[in-house]
């Protein structure tokens, strides 16, 4: 409900950016205060604070980065469970999947870091309290690794659904380190 509100900066330098918002939204029942705080060093962390301002309200966290890929690309690990999907409509149901090189816009249950690589990197995703991830490789030479507190339609289904209760409020932390494959 995020992705077409206009954050304001509330902290910048070289290094650092905190950028924030309200989400008051009609189809929402409740109003929060959404704060991403972004930094780089050795790594790239993002740190989203929510915070609920009114009633009792349904969260899901997620974000949408996209990594370059050369050739072949692995997930590790690459066992968990495939939430299901008929007709993109989540059914609720996860199973046991094993993910190999292929076409992607699925959603897994994934606890603790994702590595993805490939011939161009090597990317590690650490996302405490985020065990959701989705992938997608509809974009030729890219995978977007997905993290997410919470499954698709998870306000339906429950399936890591988090309730705030009034004034409460959650913080997410995702840490990106990439390191680049030499070429020999």
């Amino acid at each position: 409900l995020v992705m077409d509100k206009t954050f304001q900066i509330l902290f910048k330098n070289e290094r650092e950016v905190r950028l924030g918002t309200e989400l008051w939204d009609q189809g929402y029942p409740s109003r929060l205060n959404v704060e991403v705080n972004y930094s780089l060093g050795d790594e790239l962390r993002c740190t989203i604070s929510v915070k609920n301002e009114g009633d009792e309200a349904p969260l899901v966290v997620g974000t949408h980065p996209y990594f370059i890929v050369k050739g072949d690309w692995r997930i590790s690990p690459s066992k968990g469970k495939r939430c299901v999907m008929r007709e993109k409509i989540p059914t609720g149901e996860m199973i046991d999947f094993t993910i190999t090189q292929g076409d992607y816009d699925d959603c897994f249950y994934l606890p603790g870091d994702v590595i993805l690589s490939s011939n161009y990197s090597r990317v590690r995703i650490s996302r405490p309290g985020m065990d959701f991830v989705q992938l997608y490789t509809g974009i030729p030479g890219a995978v977007a690794v997905e993290p997410m507190s919470g499954a698709p339609d998870a306000f339906n289904n429950g399936i890591g659904l988090i309730t705030l209760a009034s004034g409460e409020r959650r913080e997410f932390e995702i840490e990106i380190q990439v390191s680049l494959v030499e070429e020999g």
